[in-house]
């Protein structure tokens, strides 16, 4: 199945599921599959066997705390790829298919919109296109980036006034 881009998860919580791989995903577990003769993707060296649900959290953990990544867990990831999609404009019904989630409830529980959409879509509100909007909210973050360079470039005298500035907005 991995060569036409879907891998099967035998055992999820809710039962087996298909998992739909992007090209990359695809590429990396090919060529990790083509590394050796075990049925696993990530086998044990000694013995070929799968490792253990507890290991991999074990190397997950710590491999996260040293990306800087404080309480990222693996299932975090179900989160940022449902955001990452909903973000980009994939319809919740797509949505909804990639992270296997029957109720649209369950799956706006796991994405979130971000702020940046937001912005894009209040200046696609007052009259601007997508296109017009998504430049808009681009220079409003490389300003706003500027901003902050050159604030810690000035030397400070521990005060937060700059906070308080009409033209410092968050985005």
């Amino acid at each position: 199945m991995l060569s036409q881009g879907v891998i099967q998860l035998p055992k999820t919580k809710t039962g087996p599921g298909t998992v739909i791989l992007n090209a990359d995903a695809q590429r990396l577990l090919q060529t990790q599959l083509d590394s050796h003769t075990s049925e696993w993707v990530f086998p044990k060296p000694k013995n070929g066997q799968p490792y253990s649900g507890v290991w991999v959290g074990q190397v997950w953990h710590r491999a996260s705390l040293a990306a800087g990544l404080m309480d990222f867990t693996f299932h975090d990831l179900r989160h940022h790829g449902a955001t990452v999609a909903l973000n980009a404009g994939v319809n919740t019904p797509i949505v909804m298919t990639l992270g296997r989630w029957t109720k649209e409830k369950t799956m706006r529980r796991y994405a979130a919109v971000t702020d940046r959409s937001l912005r894009v879509a209040a200046e696609v509100v007052a009259g601007k296109t997508k296109e017009e909007a998504e430049q808009s909210v681009r220079a409003m973050t490389q300003e706003k980036a500027a901003r902050r360079l050159q604030e810690q470039n000035q030397p400070s005298n521990g005060s937060k006034d700059w906070q308080q500035s009409p033209n410092y907005v968050t985005i």
